[in-house]
């Protein structure tokens, strides 16, 4: 199996997030649900839905990488747009297989169908074809081949990727509304942070100590004061996100 991209494979710089944090960073995201894709579900005789970078710590807490945070965000994704647990299974087995890699849900290989059905790859399929651009997409669970045209890169949106690994490296959460809120993991341990590097959680606290001051937040941090208001606004969300019911 394939080994992940060198820059991530350093735990200082992979990102730490509890189930909580995950849940809370993914819109659609369920903390039960995600419980399950990490653990498995006994009852049913289905292991772990992905391979974590790290074993879990010694004190059996769940804590997730940012690229098993990128998996965890296309797992949730897919399942709440209807796709069966089974066939996200079925496709994320066929796509390590295929790219010798055990996360290529971490990666910008993965795209879905509009239907919202079935989970595809993208490859090409000769060589002829690449020289002609005629890019297609292969079916993870049929394994037919279907039009790149009729394919959206909706999962992806808010994801840079590395060009020569493919693998994701930075996220920004919530594009529309956030658009310079970033989740990297080399930059504060994966948390959410600004423009200037500032983990949003960090300025929420100081926005809080200073009595809901958001000027008092920008300058204690000497950031501008529209950067606050939106790290501000921003753990708001975070906090005020309902909890999703698993299904």
């Amino acid at each position: 199996m394939g080994s992940i991209a060198p820059w991530n494979s350093n735990p200082l710089a992979a990102g730490f997030y509890t189930v909580p944090e995950a849940a809370r960073l993914i819109e659609d995201g369920s903390t039960r649900r995600i419980y399950g894709w990490l653990r498995g579900y006994a009852h049913r005789a289905s292991g772990p839905m992905i391979e974590r970078q790290f074993k879990p710590l010694v004190d059996g807490r769940d804590e997730v990488s940012f690229f098993d945070l990128m998996e965890l965000r296309l797992i949730e994704r897919l399942r709440d747009q209807g796709v069966f647990p089974r066939t996200i299974r079925s496709a994320i087995a066929e796509a390590r297989k295929i790219f010798e890699n055990e996360k290529p849900f971490a990666t910008d290989r993965i795209l879905i169908k509009t239907d919202g059905k079935n989970v595809f790859v993208e490859e090409v399929l000769k060589k002829v074809a690449q020289e002609q651009k005629d890019k297609r997409l292969w079916n993870l669970v049929t394994k037919q081949y279907e039009h790149y045209e009729l394919m959206e890169r909706t999962l992806i949106k808010g994801v840079t990727f590395d060009p020569e690994s493919h693998f994701a490296r930075t996220w920004v959460p919530r594009p529309d509304r956030f658009p310079r809120i970033i989740i990297d993991p080399r930059i504060a341990y994966g948390m959410p942070v600004t423009q200037s590097h500032v983990p949003t959680e960090t300025i929420y606290e100081i926005f809080k100590a200073e009595n809901d001051n958001v000027t008092a937040a920008a300058d204690w941090f000497n950031i501008a004061l529209n950067e606050a208001e939106m790290a501000v606004r921003f753990q708001k969300e975070l906090i005020a996100r309902p909890e999703k019911i698993a299904a």
